[in-house]
């Protein structure tokens, strides 16, 4: 893997965990990652907790100012987890983009408009 930032993620029942592997020469992998007790960093295996992680959204060392800037203010911007405001895959977003964003709440809250939406029109006839 090439040195630099990448958004990592493992499968956790049906919803992803999202953590940043640092990628550093000369030192161990290392994973930041946000989680309902608080944030940690962890190496790779650790994350993973057995299961099978997939790489994307590299970002290369020349990125590490920002990112190392966005990682140390995280903790005392955002301090607590929240599924819908601020989870694992929000703080590993912004870390690594600086875009506050979570594909997977969107994807679950259209889903669920979807779903009050066809009980409210099946309740209607």
């Amino acid at each position: 893997m090439d040195a630099g930032f990448y958004l990592v993620r493992r499968r956790k029942c049906f919803v992803r965990h999202f953590g940043v592997l640092a990628e550093l020469p000369g030192r161990p992998a290392e994973v930041f990652e946000l989680l309902p007790e608080g944030y940690r960093v962890t190496d790779l295996a650790t994350f993973a907790a057995g299961r099978s992680v997939s790489f994307s959204d590299w970002r290369p060392l020349s990125a590490a100012p920002g990112v190392r800037a966005r990682l140390a203010a995280l903790a005392a911007e955002r301090p607590t987890w929240n599924l819908c405001t601020h989870n694992c895959e929000h703080a590993a977003r912004w870390v690594l983009t600086g875009r506050r964003e979570s594909r997977q709440i969107g994807r679950w809250a259209g889903v669920a408009a979807a779903l009050v939406g066809a009980a409210v029109l099946l309740g209607r006839r």
